[in-house]
C-alpha cells in the first residue's frame, strides 16, 4: 500500500520523489533499461515473434497487446532491436518460480504460534524473504513498486490503473482507493487521467494519502521529503511490522483451512477436540495441585517439564528440532 502511495505521488509530481518511488520515466527505465527507448512496453519485433506461442501467460498477452497498439500508432522500433527484454523477463520469472516451488516445501508454517509470541512469524517471514532472494526477486517493497509502475505505464485512466492493480491490494484498501477515485471524479466532474499535471490526478493522490492514514499507514514517515537515519529506521520498522501483520493474517487463514480439513475427517470438530484437551489439562492441573508432595505427582510434573522443553525446541527451530545437548 505504501508503494502505491509513492507511485501515485511520483507520477503526479506531488511531494517528494525518492529513488525507489520515482516518476514514470524513472520507473520505466528501471523496468526495461535502455531498450525501452522506442516502445513503452520495452518489446521489440523479435521479442513479440518469439513470445507469440506463450500468450497463455497474462503478462505476455498484455504486453503483446500493448505492443500491437504501439505498432499501429506508428511508434518507432527501439535502436537495440536485437534484444528481447520481455522474453528475458518471462524466462527469469519462470526460473524463479521453479526455485520458489521447491524451496517453499522446506519452510515450516507456524500454525501453532502463540498470539503474544511473534518470533515464529518473524522467522517465517525471514525464510520467505531469503527464498525470494535466491529466486532473484528484490525485497517485497521494490517488487510491488515495480508491479505498480508496470501497470501504470500503459494505463490511460486511474480507473484502468486501479482495475489492473486489484490483485496487489487487499479488498478493503482497494475499496478505499475506488472511493477516493469516485470523490476526485465528482470534484472535477470528469474521469481522472494518468496525466501528471491534471488537477483530478493530484486531487486523487491527496485522497489516497488520506485513505492510507485512515488505514493506519504512517504516510508522513514513509513519504518524508528527507530520508535521514531516523526516517530510514522508522520506515524499516514499519515495513517489518506490516510484513508480520500480513504473514499473521495468512497463517490464521491457513489455520482455519487446516481446521476445516480436520473437521471433515474427524467425528468431532477441531475446536471441540481442542476444548476437550484444554478441559482435561485443567482438571489434571487441579489434581496435581492437590497432590503436592506425592511421588507420582512429582514424577508427572517432571515429565510435563520435559514435554514443555521439547515443544519449545521444536517451535524455536522446526527444521532442526530438539538438541539433546541443550536438554
Amino acid at each position: 500500500m505504501a508503494q502505491l502511495i509513492g507511485t501515485l505521488r511520483g507520477l503526479a509530481g506531488v511531494g517528494a520523489r525518492t529513488p525507489m518511488l520515482g516518476a514514470a520515466s524513472m520507473l520505466q527505465g528501471a523496468l526495461f533499461g535502455s531498450s525501452s527507448a522506442g516502445y513503452a512496453t520495452g518489446m521489440t519485433k523479435k521479442d513479440a515473434a518469439y513470445m507469440l506461442d506463450a500468450r497463455d501467460d497474462p503478462e505476455v498477452d498484455a504486453a503483446i497487446g500493448a505492443y500491437v497498439k504501439e505498432v499501429y500508432a506508428g511508434v518507432k522500433e527501439p535502436a537495440s532491436a536485437g534484444d528481447m527484454p520481455l522474453a528475458a523477463k518471462v524466462e527469469k520469472k519462470y526460473a524463479g518460480a521453479q526455485i520458489v516451488a521447491q524451496g517453499v516445501q522446506n519452510i515450516a508454517v507456524p500454525l501453532g504460534y502463540a498470539a503474544k509470541d511473534t518470533a515464529p512469524i518473524k522467522r517465517f517471514v525471514a525464510e520467505l524473504n531469503s527464498l525470494a532472494t535466491k529466486a532473484g526477486f528484490e525485497c517485497a517493497a521494490a517488487e510491488v513498486t515495480k508491479r505498480l509502475a508496470e501497470k501504470a505505464l500503459t494505463a490511460e485512466t486511474v480507473k484502468a490503473f486501479l482495475d489492473r492493480i486489484q490483485p496487489l491490494c487487499s479488498e478493503s484498501y482497494h475499496a478505499s482507493l475506488t472511493e477516493a477515485l469516485a470523490a476526485a471524479e465528482a470534484e472535477t466532474n470528469s474521469s481522472v487521467s494518468m496525466d501528471a499535471t491534471s488537477a483530478g490526478y493530484k486531487a486523487f493522490a491527496k485522497k489516497v494519502e488520506a485513505a492510507a492514514s485512515k488505514a493506519g499507514i504512517p504516510v508522513k514517515a514513509i513519504m518524508g521529503a528527507k530520508r535521514d537515519d531516523a526516517g530510514q529506521t522508522a520506515y524499516a520498522a514499519w515495513q517489518q511490522s506490516a510484513a508480520v501483520a500480513d504473514a499473521t493474517t495468512e497463517v490464521e487463514a491457513m489455520k482455519a483451512t487446516a481446521s476445516a480439513v480436520l473437521d471433515k475427517h474427524l467425528s468431532k470438530t477441531a475446536v471441540a477436540v481442542r476444548k476437550e484437551a484444554a478441559a482435561s489439562m485443567a482438571a489434571l492441573t487441579r489434581r496435581l495441585d492437590t497432590s503436592k508432595g506425592q511421588a507420582w505427582a512429582a514424577a508427572y510434573q517432571a515429565d510435563l517439564k520435559i514435554i514443555e522443553w521439547f515443544d519449545a525446541q521444536v517451535a524455536a527451530s522446526p527444521k532442526v528440532g530438539p538438541k539433546v545437548a541443550s536438554a
